[in-house]
This record gives structure tokens, C-alpha cells and sequence, in this order.
């Protein structure tokens, strides 16, 4: 809970900052590679994590790899999380950001669940759906669940759609459940 809250406050700060320089695109972007270059290299998070390496031989390690490519904003921002030792909650502060991104664009990302892959017909179409549905743009995810036997759960800013076989059929079992009203 207090790494989610952390992740949503830096998340927060390195939003805000960006747009006061207006920026928020290009750092959207370097948050998502840095997070997803962290995530794939163990040695690189070892590296991070190690309370035994100086946070200074961290920070000068970052900056001799990544200036250049990414933006001094970014490497600024990191060289914080390393001083706060927060540097392994890139991934959640990256998802922080992209949702508030997408929230200032009238914009959602969601998860589309369903048994088999879907085609990206199928995507579309759930998008325009959903999109009409909440008034703004939707973009799905699809994520196979073969326990939902048949149909679609769709999940968008903690809104859950359950069209699905599996759920369809919880449904019935529950309203079987209920006691019958006699008529007298």
C-alpha cells in the first residue's frame, strides 16, 4: 500500500513537471522505456537496488548511459529516485503517469478479457462500444482468460463490463438461488 501511494506521488510530481514544460508526451515515452528497461535487465536492477553501491556511483552511472538520449528532466527525476530510494517503483510511477496522460486527454486504457485471442475487429469494435459507452477514447488490451468459457470481460478505469459465458452463467445461478415469491 505505501509503495502504491509512493508510486502515485512521484508519478504525480513527474506529471506536473512535465507539463509546466510541456513535455508530457516525451516524458510518457522515456518513463515507459526506462520502466521496461529496469524491468528486463536483473543486472541493471541489482545494480539499482544494492544498498552497498553509493548513491552517487548510481546517479553517475545513469547519467554517463543516458545523457543524450533521454531528456535532462528525466535524468533529473531519476537521480531523485535513486537519492529517495525509490528507484524500483519505476514501473508503477510509468503506469501513474500514463493514466494521468491519458486522463488529461479524455483518454482510458483497459483490458479486454476473453477466452480465445481476439481479432482486431473484434478490439475495435469493443473500443467504439466502450468509448460511446464512457464518452471518451477507450483503447483495449486483450488479455486471454480461458476460464471464461465464451464472451468478454471488459475492465476501464475500475469499471468492469462482464459479458462473458462464465459470468452469464454465475448470474443465473444466483438469481436460481433466490427465493421464489408465492402469490396468494
Amino acid at each position: 500500500m505505501a509503495d502504491t501511494i509512493a508510486a502515485a506521488v512521484y508519478g504525480e510530481a513527474l506529471f506536473e513537471a512535465a507539463c509546466v514544460r510541456g513535455k508530457q508526451k516525451e516524458i510518457l515515452e522515456e518513463v515507459n522505456c526506462i520502466a521496461q528497461l529496469i524491468e528486463t535487465s536483473p543486472e541493471l536492477q541489482e545494480f539499482l537496488r544494492s544498498p552497498v553501491i553509493p548513491a552517487e556511483e548510481k546517479k553517475q552511472f545513469i547519467k554517463s548511459s543516458l545523457h543524450g538520449v533521454f531528456s535532462e528532466e528525466m535524468i533529473h527525476f531519476l537521480f531523485v529516485l535513486i537519492d529517495k530510494e525509490r528507484i524500483w517503483h519505476i514501473s508503477r510511477i510509468a503506469r501513474c503517469y500514463k493514466t494521468l496522460y491519458e486522463r488529461q486527454r479524455g483518454e482510458s486504457t483497459g483490458k479486454i478479457f476473453s477466452a480465445v485471442p481476439l481479432s482486431a475487429a473484434q478490439i475495435e469494435s469493443s473500443e467504439a462500444s466502450v468509448s460511446a459507452l464512457l464518452r471518451k477514447k477507450v483503447r483495449l488490451e486483450n488479455c486471454i482468460d480461458p476460464s471464461l468459457i465464451g464472451g468478454v470481460v471488459i475492465q476501464v478505469d475500475g469499471k468492469c463490463i462482464d459479458r462473458s459465458l462464465k459470468g452469464e452463467l454465475k448470474q443465473l445461478k444466483d438469481e436460481l438461488k433466490q427465493p421464489v415469491a408465492r402469490k396468494s
